[in-house]
């Protein structure tokens, strides 16, 4: 007889198989089944051919025929006993799996894959490890069933049995060939990801994940693969949400964009899915940029809607009558999708774009069934856009249908939360979107309807807490909820609850681990979470807790950027004198931290798993620095100051730490003896608010700024003196009425400020008529810093500036500058230097920033002449106007925060708001080129905190240079002080001229 049933294949034709099932009718019309040992390997091989044709028909009769011949093939094998060969045996528990899989793939029913599953494991067992036969039923077979299984429902026991599966035949693993062992690796790192997500939110499972998904990469080129690359793609995707360092997308990206470009599968779902995955990785960058490079979030979330719309249309075949797996793939995938046309909608304000994202999710809503876990993320989705719209409406004043989107919204955002898994990371962020639509429906309201506004205001902070508190939620979920929490506690009068809340959200800001973050993903990680440690301390101190308590909250929430490389520098000075050795294995331990989490060009071309080194490196950190530790006087390295430290730094004046919020505003004192809060009950947030945009006025008629000549403000008149004399009562008397007894002959106040009170003048603060004395400039001599770890860091290297063994001086000019700009007279500041230092000047007319940042650390004395500009939105573009090819060019924060000073001295920064701190998200980080030139480690930076008149510019840095470099050993800052001092004496007439000192501040030691 001939085996007309070997050769099955799916390349059969519909004939084929037809003639095949003909024989087989014919075969056991004849022959009954116990007339033959291998009557059950025929019937198995029967059912596969009833497989072939409702693969080919999708008639449900073949399929049940397929169903009906495996079991009795089973029934058969089971009658017969243990006799009978191995491989029949096999096959006969493969046509069991291979059919129940087929009803499943049909059907959805969890029934039918558990029994593919089980029964696939007892052919497999009938195999030897490592064969042919069995990489065919591990890999092809075994491992989709078990995968296919999770991502349909990722149960914990899904996801367990499939993880058992594949790490109890890892090993075997390795013996397969290229195609199946980088499948394997790929399968079992989605199984960990899943693990991970809806399991146990170890790290280390994430990091296994990882290694496993590089290794697939690593064994099967772009062309040959499936979806090896898109799978480690999606998992360093999500490690981007865990660590928020955008090279980690960045090589998400890449190799997502490998797997798009040699795309060449029949296979529609996985056409689909390599899309979708590389649209989803292009939306998480737009969201990245979206407020600090517009342009690129754009370019960015137009490639994903075109994306999107190019895998809804592979998609097009797949319909409610298709099989359900089918189904589920094009759900998922119009799910993920949908988001993003809200996104553009968002940005753009089109409400075509929303609704387009709608009529998305309404599709995936007929394809997914009823009780269904994917509906909740689509439900989720749906909420999301209608919000979307909402706002929309509301900003067009249609306050009717704005309402009826959001109360829309709000059901299904309920519905989804309630029914999200308690470890799934996604019930966070439900959650967390529920409490902002009802913050939105109550701010809606208005005054209308009390009754509901108190039960919206109490879901919203029941929400928000339980968010600060989930220990399943993204860090930059829980740090927001948090705020908005206490907030919410502080409107019911609840400050004991609000201040317990606000506490643990200050405990979790180390888990950053801002030293493995560049400075770019620190700043958008941190503007993410502004105001958290000003209203931290406002309400320790409204809660009766210490004013060191408060002090610290502050310290720990802001200035994170720069505090970061000021306190290494300070403690590694110390550590260079006790054990030079140590220190140098410190140093270079940090050293390959850094190197490893820098993005590099190489490390782009081919990515590399980064991530477990820096686990790895960050390990090896934590344990050099409790041996460092160990020694006597370092029991502190690296660590927040204690209180006895804190005192310590207020040996040479009292230092005053300005702390404002919506809520009360205080001044914490901190004097050799003791550390005590004084509350400003006078000085208000959204007056000092409005004085703010007074002060800045100061400067908006100045040539320094970087504004064309003829756009200029008006002057502010009157008002500069009458907010300079406001700010004397509210503020600058009442503290320096408290320092009185602590004021030595020097008369130094240094004085601390972040946030919107970072931007108040408190040196210039009071009246300046004849012969007034009702001004801080005439009690005291002020000097700004941004924290507390950075004046400890410039006291560390603070020395006699007379001392320095070469006084060298970099001279930056731009009196000609390029359109629209203007024009700079820098006469004054050339000729004072230039008599000055002489020979020792390196004077660079019109440079580029290249230049510049070459010639800075050469230099003991820098002195810049030219336009500044300060940006709120990112304040690390802020920075110097220079010139390249012509054209203008910045010198930014960003570029200056790379360059390494060692015999760094004096920086004197005539230009615009080179002391300006921004508003916006990043305030508390107080981002100024003052401040990074005082971080970069010059001892003492002169900057001003708004726009330079050319001529005061030009007398203040005269007086100023002559006094520092004449016999005897003045400061710094009483160089400055008396120098403003004589000019404010030496000026008459109107307050433009009297007042053009002021900008004018001392940073540092």
């Amino acid at each position: 007889m001939d085996a007309f049933w070997e050769n099955l294949s799916n390349s059969m034709t519909l004939q084929d198989i037809e003639y095949v099932l003909e024989r087989f009718q014919e075969l056991f019309s004849t022959r009954q089944p116990h007339d033959s040992p291998s009557m059950a390997y025929l019937l198995s091989q029967e059912s596969l051919t009833w497989q072939l044709h409702f693969a080919k028909t999708m008639d449900s009769a073949s399929l049940q025929k397929a169903l009906e011949t495996s079991d009795a093939a089973l029934c058969h094998l089971q009658h017969d006993g243990p006799n009978g060969p191995d491989s029949d045996k096999s096959a006969v528990y493969e046509s069991v799996a291979n059919s129940r899989y087929a009803h499943f793939q049909a059907t959805g029913s969890f029934d039918s894959i558990k029994a593919a599953i089980d029964n696939c494991i007892v052919a497999l067992n009938f195999e030897e490890a490592g064969t042919a036969r069995w990489s065919a039923l591990a890999v092809a077979k075994l491992s989709i069933y078990l995968m296919d299984r999770v991502v349909m429902l990722p149960t914990q026991e899904h996801v367990s049995e499939a993880v058992e599966f594949f790490r109890k035949h890892f090993s075997t693993a390795n013996k397969l060939s290229p195609t199946y062992h980088a499948q394997f690796l790929s399968r079992f790192s989605v199984a960990l990801f899943h693990k991970c997500m809806f399991v146990s939110d170890e790290p280390a499972i994430m990091e296994e994940a990882l290694k496993l998904g590089y290794r697939s990469i690593d064994i099967i080129p772009p062309e040959a693969a499936t979806m090896e690359y898109t799978n480690c793609a999606g998992i360093l995707q999500q490690r981007f949400q865990q660590t928020l360092q955008f090279n980690v997308l960045e090589h998400a990206l890449q190799i997502s964009r490998l797997a798009v470009k040699h795309e060449a599968s029949k296979d529609v779902a996985e056409k689909a899915g390599k899309l979708t995955a590389l649209g989803n990785m292009l939306v998480t960058k737009c969201q990245r940029y979206i407020e600090t490079k517009s342009r690129e979030a754009l370019q960015a979330l137009e490639e994903s809607i075109q994306l999107g719309r190019e895998a809804v249309r592979t998609l097009q075949p797949i319909d409610p009558s298709s099989n359900a797996l089918l189904r589920h793939e094009k759900s998922h995938t119009l799910t993920l999708i949908a988001p993003w046309f809200a996104l553009k909608s968002s940005v753009t304000g089109d409400l075509r774009c929303a609704e387009e994202g709608i009529g998305l999710l309404q599709q995936a809503l007929t394809l997914t069934s009823d009780g269904h876990p994917a509906r909740h993320r689509i439900l989720t989705y749906l909420a999301h856009i209608l919000e979307t719209q909402h706002q929309i409406l509301k900003g067009c004043k249609n306050k009717r249908q704005a309402m009826e989107k959001l109360d829309e919204a709000l059901r299904y955002g309920r519905e989804a939360a309630e029914a999200t898994p308690e470890l799934d990371p996604a019930r966070g962020e439900r959650y967390m979107n529920v409490g902002k639509m009802l913050l939105s429906k109550w701010l809606l309201n208005g005054d209308d309807q009390p009754e509901e506004d108190e039960m919206l205001v109490l879901e919203a902070r029941k929400h928000f807490c339980y968010v600060a508190n989930l220990a399943s939620a993204p860090l930059l979920l829980r740090l927001p909820a948090t705020i908005q929490g206490a907030r919410l506690h502080l409107e019911k009068g609840e400050v004991t609850e609000a201040h317990q809340l606000l506490q643990t959200g200050i405990s979790l800001l180390p888990s950053l681990h801002p030293q493995i973050l560049s400075a770019e993903d620190l700043r958008a990680t941190l503007s993410q979470v502004s105001g958290l440690s000003t209203l931290a301390a406002s309400v320790t101190l409204e809660a009766d807790k210490s004013p060191f308590d408060a002090l610290m909250f502050l310290e720990a929430g802001r200035c994170i950027i720069s505090g970061l490389s000021m306190s290494l520098k300070t403690d590694m000075i110390q550590l260079q004198q006790r054990d030079k050795g140590l220190a140098d294995s410190y140093e270079n331990l940090r050293k390959r931290l850094a190197a490893v989490s820098r993005p590099s060009p190489s490390a782009l071309a081919r990515p590399r798993p980064v991530e477990t080194q820096q686990e790895e490196l960050l390990q090896q950190l934590s344990q050099m620095e409790g041996e460092i530790r160990k020694l006597k006087g370092f029991e502190t390295f690296q660590l927040p100051l204690s209180e006895e430290m804190v005192k310590e730094l207020a040996q040479e004046g009292p230092i005053v730490v300005i702390n404002v919020t919506y809520r009360r505003s205080d001044a914490i004192i901190i004097t050799p003896d003791e550390i005590k809060s004084v509350q400003l009950k006078h000085l208000k947030y959204e007056e000092l608010d409005k004085k703010v945009v007074v002060f800045e006025k100061l400067g908006n008629g100045s040539r320094r700024n970087v504004v064309v000549a003829d756009e200029c403000e008006d002057e502010p008149g009157d008002e500069g003196s009458e907010a300079l004399y406001w700010l004397w009562n509210v503020a600058a008397r009442p503290i320096l009425d408290e320092l009185r007894a602590h004021l030595g002959d020097s008369k130094r106040v240094w004085w601390i400020t972040s946030g919107l009170a970072g931007r108040a003048p408190l040196h210039a603060a009071g009246s300046h008529g004849f012969n007034s004395t009702e001004n801080t400039l005439s009690h005291v001599i002020s000097s700004y810093i941004s924290s507390l770890k950075a004046l400890r860091y410039a006291r560390q290297a603070a020395t006699s500036v007379n001392a320095q063994p070469k006084r060298s001086m970099l001279l930056v000019t731009m009196q000609k500058n390029p359109p629209p700009h203007c024009k700079l007279d820098t006469r004054h500041e050339e000729n004072v230097i230039r008599s000055v230092f002489g020979q020792d000047m390196l004077h660079l007319e019109h440079p580029d920033p290249e230049l510049v940042l070459k010639e800075i650390p050469t230099c003991s004395f820098v002195h810049f002449a030219c336009h500044g500009a300060s940006f709120s939105s990112d304040p690390s573009r802020s920075g110097l106007l220079l010139i390249k090819d012509g054209k203008a060019a910045m010198l930014t924060v960003a570029q200056l925060e790379e360059v390494d000073t060692e015999q760094a001295a004096v920086a004197y920064l005539s230009a615009c708001s080179t002391a300006q701190q921004t508003e916006g998200k990043l305030a508390d980080e107080a981002i100024h080129l003052g401040n990074t030139f005082q971080a970069l480690g010059f001892q003492h930076v002169i900057g001003t905190m708004w726009g330079a008149n050319d001529k005061a510019a030009g007398d203040v840095a005269k007086r100023f240079y002559a006094k520092l470099t004449s016999a005897g050993d003045i400061g710094v800052a009483q160089a400055l002080h008396q120098s403003m001092l004589e000019y404010r004496s030496a000026t008459t007439g109107d307050e433009r001229h009297l007042l053009a000192w002021c900008p004018f501040i001392h940073i540092g030691a």
